[in-house]
């Protein structure tokens, strides 16, 4: 180490010995050779993705000698295949292969596949299995074998080359095992891993919903679903715990079978003595998504509680909105449900008073009044009570003079509109409710 400082300080003394004009050519030399470089990389990837893959394995090949990079070697490789070169390309790989025997056998893959690709079966699985058997108790080394494999689409070897791995170095490799059965589509051992991670570690529960939840988007036969839910069944039967119940109430929300839903959260809250929350959260998105009998279901399981349960009013307001909308969206004609509807945000109004947190109950309380039982004058006493209360911000107040506006034009009054319409553009320029 030692005499490598010393040459590299002498080297320096030389560079620095030379005349002004020299320096600076060297310099401009070595700056250019970077562009070039990346230039060349550029270039190797074009000519491959336009098939002309002489030029690209030229260009692959002198990148994969300056860099010893294993991506640029697959490339070379695959050029050559390609353009059935296969005596160069194994030629090429068993000579790579036996530089790097001890210390990296992801080569041997490489030399696998070129002998795969020529129909070498026999040959192709001696390498693959020489690559697993070899394997070290090292994870990086591990993860480049596992990756080797899955370039070549052998997603078996990739699970054998994972499995090797857990009997040598004690770990459980969960994570990469997922990601080769999503590779290979193998529906059952995906919802089987992701378990085993949320088993050993309840807190990756977010993780592995992630993980599951792109599958589920674009199953469009409910294949992984169904495989999912059955096999969140059988945990939960054989080992009932809390992460597993979590996970199937979030699996049947995903598919928005709410009410089932709703029967396991019932389940879960009485059984771990919550304050409701889940609920809440399950009906707010049956709301959202126009399932109302599930809606109020959660809801009024909520309320149940009494109001000492920290989300008393959250139920009693979602279950408000859950009437009104039905009525608004024409469900409910009803003339004594309409009026049932208003005393019960009356009674509301009264116990919670009006503040700016319930500014789009307010909205439909007034709704209500104005459009449906035709009762302008009230609706806008409600308003104006609203606009006096304490807290009332800018956009709370330009919401309800917009509502306001709106009644004194439902009731023939233009002006007394207009000039409502007007104090709130002037008080709200360059925002959403000015535009409005």
């Amino acid at each position: 180490m030692e005499s490598t400082f010393s040459e590299q300080r002498l080297l320096l003394l030389e560079i620095f010995k030379k005349p002004l004009l020299t320096l600076i050519f060297i310099l401009l030399a070595a700056l250019s050779a970077f562009p070039q470089s990346n230039d060349n990389v550029q270039l190797a990837y074009s000519y491959y993705n336009n098939k002309e893959y002489d030029k690209a394995a030229y260009l692959f090949e002198e990148l994969f000698e300056k860099s010893k990079s294993r991506n640029y070697f697959n490339y070379y490789i695959n050029c050559l295949l390609r353009t059935e070169q296969f005596e160069k390309a194994e030629k090429a790989a068993k000579k790579q292969a036996s530089a790097s025997a001890k210390t990296d056998p992801s080569y041997r893959i490489v030399l696998g596949y070129v002998y795969k690709q020529q129909g070498k079966n026999d040959k192709a699985q001696a390498e693959y299995d020489g690559a697993v058997s070899s394997l070290r108790p090292d994870r990086n080394s591990i993860i480049q074998v596992t990756n080797q494999f899955l370039t070549f689409s052998e997603n078996e070897y990739a699970e054998k080359t994972l499995l090797k791995a857990r009997e040598i170095t004690g770990e459980d490799f969960n994570n990469e095992l997922f990601s080769v059965y999503a590779s290979s589509r193998n529906f059952k051992m995906m919802a089987e891993t992701g378990l085993d991670i949320v088993d050993k570690n309840p807190t990756d529960i977010f993780n592995v919903e992630n993980m599951y939840q792109y599958y589920i988007n674009n199953d469009i036969n409910d294949e992984f679903y169904n495989i999912l839910r059955s096999t969140l069944l059988q945990r939960i039967q054989q080992k009932p715990s809390t992460h597993y119940s979590e996970m199937m109430i979030w699996l049947l929300v995903q598919k928005k079978n709410f009410k089932s839903a709703i029967v396991q959260a019932k389940a879960l809250d009485k059984r771990l003595g919550e304050s409701g929350q889940r609920l809440i959260s399950i009906g707010d998105q049956a709301l959202q998504s126009k399932d109302y009998a599930a809606a109020s279901d959660a809801y009024k399981y909520v309320l149940t509680k009494g109001k000492e349960c920290p989300y008393h009013q959250r139920a009693t307001f979602g279950t408000l909105t859950s009437m009104y909308q039905q009525i608004e969206s024409g469900v409910i004609t009803d003339m004594e449900q309409i009026k049932f509807l208003e005393s019960q945000y009356a009674a509301t109004f009264e116990e919670f008073g009006y503040t700016s947190r319930t500014v789009a109950e307010i909205r439909n309380y007034a709704r209500i009044e104005t459009y449906y039982l035709n009762k302008p004058d009230s609706a806008r006493a409600i308003i104006e009570r609203a606009l006096k209360a304490q807290g009332v911000n800018y956009t709370t107040k330009a919401t309800l003079n917009l509502e306001l506006g709106d009644i004194q034009f439902y009731e023939g009054d233009v002006w007394d509109a207009l000039m409502t319409y007007a104090k709130v553009e002037n008080d709200n320029k360059q925002n959403e409710y000015g535009d409005e």
